[in-house]
Formats: structure tokens, sequence, C-alpha cells
């Protein structure tokens, strides 16, 4: 059994801890916001210099502004995704089928993420079927009829 004054010593060792850890998360805070100033100076300085979107994300990650997509763009990535589907036969989960989409050479616009993805196919209920659990099939169109594939 352990004492009351091992608790109260092992309390007063976890509090002094917890105080340090605060300390260097303050300092860590400050530092990752100085860092975030500089690139964003950088990022700047690109688009000073005619970069595109692509380009600032290929270079800065996730820290770049996206773009917003153009139908274009959202109609080639909802074009990709009907072939797969198509191709595929049967339901497919989205994290696979951003996959093969990207495999295809076909970039999905914001974060190019499930969620963005899944947001694309949501809108095209002609061709798309959410079959739940993050899972999509094509909607085959045979003459003026309409058949889960």
């Amino acid at each position: 059994m352990i004492s009351e004054k091992a608790i109260k010593e092992e309390a007063k060792k976890l509090l002094e801890k917890e105080d340090l850890l605060k300390k260097q998360l303050k300092s860590l805070e400050k530092e990752q916001r100085d860092v975030s100033k500089q690139l964003s100076g950088l990022v700047e300085l690109a688009r000073g210099r005619g970069w595109t979107a692509h380009e600032l994300s290929d270079s800065f990650g996730d820290f770049a502004p996206r773009s917003r997509a153009t139908k274009k763009d959202a109609e080639a990535v909802r074009d990709a995704a009907y072939e797969v589907l198509t191709r595929h036969g049967g339901a497919m989960e989205t994290r696979t089928l951003l996959e093969q989409i990207e495999r295809r050479g076909v970039r999905i616009t914001g974060g190019g993420t499930t969620s963005n993805l899944a947001a694309l196919l949501m809108r095209d209920t002609e061709r798309f079927h959410n079959v739940g659990k993050g899972s999509w099939k094509s909607i085959q169109i045979n003459d003026k009829t309409k058949e889960l594939s």
C-alpha cells in the first residue's frame, strides 16, 4: 500500500513536470508562430514570382492556400471516379477510390482528402450512389433506365 507521503511527493513531482511542460509548450507555440510568419513571407514571395497554386502546394504542402475547384476540375474528378467505379463493377471505399483517381493523374482539389472527393460525388446523383460507410457505386445508365451496378 502506498503511503500518503509517497502520494504527495509523486503529486508534487507531477505538478512540477506539468508546469515545465506548459512553459515548453508556450515556447514552442511562439516558435511555431514565428516559423508560420516566415513561411507566409515565402509563399507571398513565390506568388509574386508567378507560381501557380499547384506549384505552391508542391513546395509548401498543406500550408499553401488551396484554390477552389473550378467546374472543369470537379467534372474531371467525377469523370475519373465514374470510370474507376464502372470498371471495378462494385462498391469501393472512398480512400481506395481517391488513390485510383490520383494514379490516373487527376488531382483532387481542396485538401485532396476523402472528404473533398465525397463532396464532389454527392453532387452527381445521376452517376454516383453512396452505399454507406464511406463507399460508392457508379450508377449504370442503360437507355432510359438506371440500375445500380
